[in-house]
Parts: structure tokens; C-alpha cells; sequence
């Protein structure tokens, strides 16, 4: 047998392997299954869930994200009857396949930009939300996208003006957390906002985090949490990434007439309103970092954790070219180190700006498990 066919054929078993632990991240981060472990109380935090939902006659649910099809339709089906109006705010880019008999409402909506289906899909649900009282529980379930997926400017400023915001900051190069402090003080809804439209029911918010750090604040701009950032703080980013000469003259006073006080802040942790809200973290990076190493070990790898690459994209690439030199440097290695550098190396090229590899984990894992699509078999399988 030819040294290239050896290669060959180790190349292409590194594949399979990869493959395998791919999936295996995959499938520790499906959406379903991680909004049933946090309804049975098992889940971080989650304890309280089952007597939440127990000690409600009538539950609503509004579920946004990229995820929102698949949550939903776990909720639904394990909540049953008690759901009185439930809302999933999905993207146009994937429509989502809901049962006939569900009672869920589907609403295709956009991303990353924001459009008219954005702030339709929030007007709609701000629409159902009025039928809530203080005996009731609302279920918001949070996935990737829903900070432009739910969309409803502050009174005054027309959804264009908030549109060029968002483009001239992404084309700017604005991190998320910049584009969230932004996008808070701009909305109607974000920052805590949609809580103060919940007639003093309880919120319960189940959140897949595809933020570094699951700052509840950043994800999905804080729809059902405080907010630690002001209106300076908005400017300040405008003026930072040096759009704000350049903004809306609508933006521009808004936000000169909010730091002078004229209209309410963001909800801070202060708030009696949180009393009544309960938010969970129900699946993350680390999840889906802990499959992989758990299927990668099972096949006899010894894994290797980098920290997440995220930042300025100048930086972001710097770091990129050192690691990808420390796995590419020659060394004396045996045949088992040499069939881990593929895999190093594969988890390394996953990233990009802003971003960890683990986030596009969790974007497959999200388009894969939609209601209308089989389970993924287990990585031991021998499919």
C-alpha cells in the first residue's frame, strides 16, 4: 500500500471522526430536548419550573429565535391545555412546519436586519400580552436572532431610521453587545421593557444562549431582564464607532432628549416588576463543548479547549494565525498526536468575528431540530 493511499485513508477516517464529533455537539444542544430537561426542574436553576407552571391555570407563550419553532412545540406539547395564545416568531429564511391542530401562531420574521416582519411580529405579540393578569404565566422562550427578530421602535422613531442604525453599526463593526446597548435604547420592548406589557403575570424566560458569557442583558437585547447600560451608553457607542454624525436625525433626538431625562430608562435591577420573573439559561456553549469532548475522548482523542475567539476582527485574526502555527509547528509526534492536529485545527477554523466555533454549533443544531425534522442519531451509533 502507497504512503499516499495510507494518508489517504487516515485523512478520511479523521473525517468520520470529526463528524462524529460534530454531531455529538450537535445533538447536546437541541433545542427540545434542553426546554424539556429545564420543565422537568432539571436544569440549573430550573428547580422551581414544574411548580411554576403546576400552580398556573393559564399559561401564554411567546417564543423568538432562530430556535422558537422547535421550543415551541416542546412547550406545547408538554403544557397542553393550560395554553391559552402562544406566538413563535421564526425566521423567513427557514418557515417553520407547526402541527394544524397546535395553537401556536407562526410569524417568519428577519435577520440579521430587521424589517416591516420584525416589527409586525412584536406588534402582534404585544397585542396578546394584553390579555394577561397577575394570575397568569407567561413562558418567553429566547433563542439566537430575536434581538432582530422583535423588533418595535421607541414612540418617534419610524423602523427605516432604526434599520440604518443597525446596518451602519454592523457595517461599522460593532460587536453584539455594542449593537445591544444600541438596539435597547432605540425599542419599545428590549431592555426589560416587554415586562412592564405583562399586566403583573409571571414571566418565566427560557434562554439558549449563543452569547459569550450568557449576559441576559445582551441576549436577545434583554427582552425579560435588567439592563446595566443607559442612554449615554448608546450614544457613547454611536459615537465610538463614529455613527453618530451620520444617524437619523429621529435617533439623534431621541437620544439627546432620554440623557437629558425625558423619557424612562431601560428597566434596572431596582425594578419591583422582576419580582415576578424568573429567567433560566437553558443551554449554551459550554453544552455543546462537552459533547464534543465527550465524543472525542469515547473515540480515544485526548481533546484539546481553547478559550472562545471573539473581539475586533483585526484581533480575532491575529489570534487565529497563532494558534493555527502552534497546530501547524513540525514536531516528533507519534501517529495518535498527528491524527489530533485535523481535529485541532478543524475547531479553530469553525470561528470567525465576534464569535466561538461552539456558536455555529448551536445555529446547526437549531436549524437541524425543527418540528418537522427526524432526531439526530446518537454520535455511537452505526448510522
Amino acid at each position: 500500500m502507497s504512503s499516499a493511499t495510507t494518508e489517504s485513508d487516515s485523512e478520511i477516517a479523521a473525517r468520520a471522526d470529526l463528524e462524529k464529533i460534530f454531531r455529538a455537539a450537535i445533538i447536546a444542544v437541541d433545542p427540545a430536548r434542553l426546554v424539556g430537561r429545564a420543565m422537568d426542574g432539571e436544569s440549573p436553576g430550573a428547580e422551581q419550573i414544574p411548580d411554576l407552571i403546576a400552580n398556573s391555570s393559564r399559561v401564554f407563550l411567546l417564543a423568538v429565535g432562530k430556535a422558537a419553532a422547535s421550543m415551541a412545540a416542546e412547550i406545547e406539547r408538554r403544557v397542553g391545555a393550560k395554553i391559552v395564545d402562544a406566538i413563535a416568531v421564526v425566521p423567513k429564511s427557514a418557515p417553520a412546519e407547526i402541527s394544524p391542530t397546535s395553537k401556536v401562531r407562526v410569524f417568519p420574521s428577519a435577520h440579521p436586519v430587521p424589517d416591516e416582519s420584525s416589527e409586525a411580529a412584536a406588534r402582534v405579540a404585544c397585542e396578546m400580552l394584553r390579555a394577561l393578569n397577575a394570575d397568569d404565566l407567561l413562558i418567553v422562550a429566547l433563542s439566537g436572532g430575536a434581538s432582530a427578530m422583535f423588533t418595535m421602535p421607541a414612540e418617534g422613531i419610524p423602523l427605516a431610521d432604526k434599520i440604518a442604525i443597525n446596518q451602519a453599526l454592523l457595517k461599522a463593526g460593532a460587536s453584539i453587545r455594542e449593537l445591544n446597548v444600541v438596539r435597547k435604547h432605540l425599542s419599545a420592548v428590549k431592555g426589560g421593557r416587554l415586562l412592564h406589557r405583562c399586566g403583573g403575570a409571571r414571566v418565566l424566560g427560557l434562554i439558549l444562549s449563543d452569547v459569550p458569557g450568557n449576559d441576559l442583558a445582551t441576549i436577545g437585547s434583554g427582552l425579560t431582564t435588567a439592563d446595566w447600560s443607559s442612554f449615554a451608553d448608546a450614544v457613547a457607542v454611536l459615537k465610538r464607532r463614529n455613527v453618530w454624525g451620520r444617524a437619523p436625525e429621529s435617533v439623534r433626538e431621541y437620544l439627546e432628549r432620554a440623557v437629558a431625562g425625558e423619557f424612562a430608562d431601560t428597566v434596572k435591577n431596582n425594578d419591583p416588576v422582576l419580582e415576578r420573573v424568573t429567567n433560566v439559561i437553558i443551554g449554551d456553549n459550554s453544552l455543546a463543548l462537552e459533547g464534543a469532548d465527550r465524543a472525542a475522548t469515547a473515540l480515544g482523542y485526548r481533546p484539546h479547549r481553547w478559550k472562545e475567539l471573539h473581539g475586533e476582527a483585526n484581533d480575532v485574526r491575529q489570534k487565529k494565525r497563532r494558534l493555527h502555527l502552534d497546530t501547524s509547528r513540525p514536531a516528533e509526534q507519534s501517529h495518535y498526536d498527528r491524527m489530533q492536529q485535523p481535529h485541532r485545527k478543524w475547531l479553530v477554523n469553525l470561528g470567525d468575528v465576534a464569535i466561538s466555533y461552539i456558536d455555529i454549533v448551536l445555529t446547526i443544531a437549531i436549524e437541524r431540530y425543527r418540528p418537522h425534522q427526524p432526531s439526530v442519531r446518537d454520535p455511537d451509533s452505526d448510522e
